[in-house]
């Protein structure tokens, strides 16, 4: 299906289309872009963005079944809203001073991770997003990332049921030392000889989630 583009002179918006069977489904440079009811399956990487500074939508859109879902750099957001990043190698990659962030969507069954945010970049699925984050390697994981924010977020982060998986994982490049964490489901194999926690609780300190 051909693309249909609009654009107020900073950032277009792409609808209607479908990017599939390439080395990369769709590259963008610089400013922003919005992709709305796009479907970007069967390429290396879904959606190369680099260098955006107004900001990314992936809006009632999928990136599944690619090897790299969507791999974004830049000072500004990634939004994620109603979409599906399913079933890739790898999910989400995002590097920039901005956040990830996203509602009412799905993120799952990535093999290897499915948000990876770097260098100073955060993730904010917190207040209600009811993201579905399931079935990943790694549902979020963090390399010198700013910071997490995850506080009432009804997300599910159960990660993939195989050794080595984890709901949460990395590093933060901060004086960070707590992040609060109600209300998410997390992974519920935890070791034989400790409680469960109650789901509308924060992640207790010292007990193992793998």
């Amino acid at each position: 299906m051909p693309a249909t583009t609009s654009s107020n002179g900073a950032s277009p918006t792409i609808w209607d289309s479908q990017f599939h069977d390439c080395t990369t489904g769709l590259y963008s440079e610089g400013k922003g872009l919005t992709l709305n009811n796009v479907q970007l399956y069967n390429n290396i990487t879904g959606w190369q963005a680099v260098g955006h500074t107004f900001g990314g939508n992936f809006v009632n859109s999928q990136a599944n079944t690619n090897g790299a879902g969507i791999f974004f750099t830049g000072n500004s957001n990634l939004t994620l809203t109603t979409s599906q990043v399913n079933d890739n190698v790898s999910g989400v990659y995002y590097s920039g001073t901005g956040s990830v962030t996203g509602s009412c969507g799905e993120v799952r069954d990535n093999f290897s991770y499915g948000i990876l945010a770097v260098n100073n970049g955060s993730v904010n699925f917190s207040s209600q997003k009811k993201m579905n984050l399931s079935g990943n390697g790694y549902s979020i994981s963090l390399s010198q990332a700013s910071n997490l924010y995850l506080s009432n977020g009804r997300n599910n982060l159960i990660p993939a049921a195989v050794s080595g998986s984890k709901a949460v994982t990395g590093t933060l490049s901060g004086s960070i030392t707590s992040i609060t964490a109600t209300r998410n489901q997390w992974n519920t194999r935890i070791p034989p000889g400790n409680p469960i926690p109650n789901p509308g609780q924060s992640p207790v300190s010292g007990l193992d989630y793998t």
